[in-house]
């Protein structure tokens, strides 16, 4: 979705942003695509920016969506980095329109999805940022907004972001 919803360079460009601040505070920051028929873990959690911007680089984008398996593999992956590190401070930040076509078999991509948000919300150790890449046009979904009521997440557009503004936004979650 993010192929087609938005400009790649400028999500790039918040990406490094965020790459860059994470350095500086020796963050660690793992990357997981949601395309196709599963979630793919990209990077492990790393504190390392020059494998997380090698891994940037690659993020494949298009195709299906299978957002419910991107936000479980998510969870799973925070969920580990705390029994780990009690005192680690989680935050997801999910670039996505929102809009999920791709669930396990037997489920219906949507409430698949939302459900999957509820279960991170309710486990309550996670900070969440949803930033909504969907075109602005005539026809909106607004699923990413609806998907971040479900995080009981922050929500910002796209477009309403500089690279220091996302920086800024996630300092203020925490």
């Amino acid at each position: 979705s993010m192929g087609a919803a938005c400009g790649r360079g400028e999500a790039k460009g918040h990406e490094l942003s965020l790459l860059m601040d994470a350095y500086q505070k020796r963050d660690k920051v793992a990357f997981i695509a949601f395309r196709g028929q599963q979630a793919e873990v990209l990077l492990e959690p790393t504190g390392s920016v020059e494998q997380a911007y090698r891994r940037l680089e690659e993020l494949p984008t298009g195709g299906r969506t299978p957002l419910a398996s991107g936000l479980e593999e998510s969870h799973r992956i925070i969920r580990n980095q705390l029994r780990k590190d009690p005192d680690t401070r989680p935050i997801l930040l999910v670039l996505s329109d929102g809009r999920a076509n791709a669930a396990p078999d037997g489920m219906k991509p949507m409430p698949a999805a939302l459900e999957a948000a509820r279960r991170i919300a309710a486990d309550g150790r996670t900070h969440s940022l949803v930033i909504d890449v969907e075109r602005q046009g005539l026809v909106q979904f607004a699923m990413a907004k609806t998907l971040s009521e479900e995080l009981e997440a922050e929500y910002m557009h796209l477009e309403e972001l500089e690279a220091d503004t996302l920086v800024r936004t996630l300092k203020d979650i925490l």
